[in-house]
């Protein structure tokens, strides 16, 4: 039986949110999620 993993895979983007979110869909090929984190910096 032959086991398959799927790779996941991350961009995190420090910038500005209109531009993190087209480097990220362009990226992606229009398959990118968007999840809100917790920064202790905000």
């Amino acid at each position: 039986m032959i086991r398959r993993t799927q790779i996941k895979r991350v961009l995190c983007v420090a910038e500005k949110n209109d531009a993190a979110k087209c480097i990220a869909e362009i990226m992606s090929d229009g398959r990118a999620r968007r999840r809100e984190g917790l920064s202790v910096y905000n």
